[in-house]
């Protein structure tokens, strides 16, 4: 069975996604490639320069979470991504994230707007929030995580939450991602809620 850890670190489309990132890390060829062991070395870095171990953990964070997703697609979807197609749509999300202004300068010429429509983005409209919602689930096993993100219509972000949760299934993880997401916002006026698993939409439409 496959672990985090191979998943994330050790398989040859991992090692491949992570030299060909902006990191341009080369996973080490010796012994079995631990993601704890290897998160725990950023505490000596941390001391060398703060904001910038912060810049790149972030960035690290986003290269796990969009190979964890390339897996599901290609598990869940029969969908084949490039390790440069996921450096790419990783590299763009971070940008997103660590520069509120990136967004609303690039809508034009965004990279991680994918034909297949999976990964579009899209502003919202004046005096609307949009909450995009997704989850994971590790397969063969109960455990699994959510998250959701709130924008305004200048790509602004608002707010971030991720949650482990426990689920038995990735439909019910999808769902919960959108659950959680109403909840924690029920008390803004205006919102709209996104979710790029068809499923779930479908089901709730």
């Amino acid at each position: 069975m496959e672990s985090n850890d191979h998943i994330l670190l050790d398989c040859p489309f991992a090692r491949a996604t992570w030299f060909s990132s902006s990191l341009s890390f080369i996973v080490p060829t010796y012994g079995t490639p631990k993601v704890f062991e290897w998160l725990m070395s950023w505490d000596q870095r941390i001391a060398q320069d703060k904001k910038k171990v912060v810049e790149m953990l972030s960035l690290s964070s986003f290269i796990c979470w969009f190979l964890w997703i390339s897996r599901d697609d290609m598990v869940f979807n029969r969908r084949t991504w490039s390790p440069i197609e996921v450096s790419q749509i990783d590299q763009c999300a971070f940008q997103e994230f660590w520069d509120p202004n990136f967004l609303s300068s690039n809508q034009n010429s965004h990279p991680s707007r994918r034909d297949n429509g999976n990964l579009k983005w899209f502003p919202p409209r004046n005096n609307i929030i949009k909450v995009n919602c997704d989850a994971a689930w590790l397969v063969d096993s109960s455990g699994g995580g959510l998250g959701f993100i709130g924008r305004d219509g200048l790509g602004t972000l608002l707010f971030s939450v991720s949650e482990v949760v426990d689920v038995v299934d990735v439909f019910t993880a999808e769902a919960l991602a959108i659950r959680v997401g109403l909840v924690q916002t029920n008390s803004l006026l205006k919102i709209q809620i996104e979710s790029n698993y068809k499923e779930v939409i479908s089901h709730i439409s």
